[in-house]
């Protein structure tokens, strides 16, 4: 766990990681998306809307550092007072700035409860009616 999330509850995971696999088991999470099929960096290169935007923001807002690597081959750490501007543009920016190595996110308590339900698009009459009748 030590090298999974650190003294101020920030997630420290590399690229290509299993985030959520990784963090379920202690009970946390990371902010990330809605499709299984989006991985959490990318996403957050591109703003992302996660399931609790409302409470938490955006995804690309819960992130605390990024470890890139500058056109020059320069590794930095850009966090909000350590290269501010590239910090900036990597949230939600999109992948054209430089290569991310590495992320580290604000772990999120996963003691969040919630529910979706599907029905087919042809059932609507029925449903709305069950909602209607139910709730008078």
């Amino acid at each position: 766990m030590e090298d999974i999330v650190n003294a101020i509850g920030c997630v420290q995971l590399p690229t290509g990681s299993k985030v959520y696999s990784r963090l379920e088991k202690y009970g946390l999470a990371a902010v990330g998306g809605r499709p299984g099929d989006v991985g959490v960096g990318g996403l957050i290169l591109g703003v992302g809307i996660p399931f609790f935007s409302s409470k938490y923001g955006f995804a690309c807002d819960n992130v605390q550092q990024f470890e890139v690597v500058l056109t020059n081959s320069t590794p930095v750490n850009a966090t909000a007072t350590s290269h501010p501007d590239l910090f900036k543009a990597l949230k939600g920016g999109g992948p054209n700035y430089r290569i991310v190595t590495h992320y580290t996110l604000y772990a999120i308590s996963t003691n969040i409860w919630y529910h979706v339900v599907q029905y087919n698009e042809s059932d609507y009459k029925d449903v709305l009616s069950a909602i209607f009748d139910t709730q008078g």
